[in-house]
């Protein structure tokens, strides 16, 4: 399945989020179709999440064993890094790791990728609860035309 950034997903809910006064009962019976194509991207979503964990927890461990110098030669090559992960400084105390490793460019980068699909997923969840809601939305907007004929 086709995963969506965080801009495609509000774009295309500014197009789907509109209600066609004019077609009301339309509107209400699409909402199991609006529904279904929300909560799909929604599971896709959290399955990337997952996976995204995945690799940032791998990443983690590895340059947890990078600055512990534990890595062999052929695997710094591997993943070109340097020999030397504090550049002649004094290695740190072991409890100052984990503030080397939030600083580490590579760490960072896959944090910011984590939270966007964190984000991504609060802006479905909100999504879907509109969604949930819409026959309510529809409810009072059908009431209100009623008591403003007379009715």
């Amino acid at each position: 399945m086709l995963t969506y950034s965080l801009e495609d997903i509000i774009n295309i809910w500014k197009v789907d989020c509109k209600v066609d006064l004019s077609r009301l009962e339309d509107v209400s019976a699409d909402s199991s179709k609006l529904h279904a194509k929300y909560l799909e991207i929604y599971a896709q979503n959290n399955l990337d999440i997952r996976e995204k964990e995945l690799i940032h927890d791998l990443l983690w461990h590895e340059k947890r064993l990078w600055l512990d110098g534990k890595l062999t030669p052929q695997q710094l090559l591997d993943k070109e890094w340097k020999p030397d992960p504090f550049n002649g400084i004094k290695k740190p105390m072991k409890s100052e790791i984990g503030d080397w490793l939030k600083t580490d460019s590579d760490i960072q980068k896959s944090s910011r990728e984590l939270a966007e699909f964190n984000t991504k997923k609060e802006v479905l969840r909100e999504i879907l609860s509109q969604i949930q809601w819409r026959h309510t939305h529809i409810k009072n907007i059908l009431d209100s035309r009623k008591f403003e004929s007379g009715f």
